[in-house]
């Protein structure tokens, strides 16, 4: 629930989000890119509410309109107050374009 009381239900296919039904009746679609990321969201009439590009490393390159997508580069949720990518065992900074703490598993 948003803070306006909105209800979201994701539609899935694995972890990869591709359709959303709001509590207000509207119906969002996913279109990833070739990385896994969201870098289109259309609406149930086809109309584009949200385009996001990224630069090599993540970074956004380009921004229009307001979507909802939670997944962005390759797939993975950014936290919005740090700007990093959290990958399940570290964070990546599209800024450095690097990891900033080291794999867990090596």
């Amino acid at each position: 629930m948003d803070p306006n009381g909105v209800i979201t239900k994701y539609i899935r296919i694995g972890i990869e989000n591709i359709a959303a039904k709001k509590s207000t009746g509207d119906t969002l679609f996913y279109h990833n890119d070739h990385l896994g990321g969201v870098n289109v969201i259309t609406d149930d009439w086809g109309s584009r509410v949200q385009l996001i590009e990224y630069d090599p490393w993540g970074k956004v390159s380009r921004e229009e309109g307001i979507g909802d997508s939670v997944r962005r580069f390759t797939g993975h949720m950014l936290d919005p107050e740090s700007g990093l990518y959290y990958y399940g065992g570290r964070y990546y900074d599209p800024e450095l374009g690097r990891f900033i703490s080291p794999d867990p598993f090596v």
